[in-house]
């Protein structure tokens, strides 16, 4: 039966996890678990009948997880230059932080995850420096505090990725800068 089976595999994941949070609890170390939860189905007769993408193992990983990320897919970004037909270059995900021991609940971001890099931050300081003030964008281009760093945002992220050092002091001045919360 898939309700016992699946069970089984929920308590064997919790007993695992009741260990390696013992062993975990004094180190310095970060444990990062990825499951795909979704509702059982019911007309599954046994556990090898489940499709390769669902996860057992059952909402332990949720009570035990000091902070726990939803990630929604948004869009794929395309390669440049080309339409969705040839491929994706990664994907724009929204992050909402569901739970979280220490802080408050509920923060969400989007970013964008590419395929060989991971999380693109020159992306993300061209869209935090514009959202803050700290680059101005005007028909001319988008300009840092009088200078011109490119015509387009796009034109802007390469030149962060290839200038390491405007890269950082754009960094530097987003962590000084006041924070002020947006209404979504």
């Amino acid at each position: 039966m898939f309700a016992h089976e699946a069970l089984d595999t929920a308590r064997l994941l919790t007993r695992g996890l009741r260990v390696l949070t013992a062993a975990l609890k004094d180190g310095p170390t970060a444990v990062l678990a990825t499951n795909l939860t979704l509702p059982p189905p019911y007309d599954a007769p046994s556990l090898a009948e489940l499709p390769p993408h669902r996860s057992t193992g059952g909402l332990a990983l949720r009570h035990f997880a000091a902070l726990r990320i939803a990630v929604t897919p948004l869009t794929e970004l395309p390669l440049p230059g080309r339409g969705s037909e040839t491929g994706a270059v990664g994907l724009r995900v929204g992050l909402t932080v569901v739970k979280h021991k220490l802080g408050t609940a509920g923060g969400t971001a989007r970013v964008d995850l590419l395929v060989d890099r991971g999380i693109d931050h020159t992306e993300e300081l061209v869209r935090l420096g514009l959202d803050s003030g700290i680059l101005v964008a005007d028909p001319l281009g988008v300009t840092h505090r009088g200078t011109h760093l490119g015509r387009s945002p796009a034109a802007v992220r390469r030149r962060l990725a290839d200038d390491a050092a405007l890269a950082n002091t754009l960094s530097d001045a987003l962590v000084a800068a006041p924070i002020t919360p947006r209404v979504a």
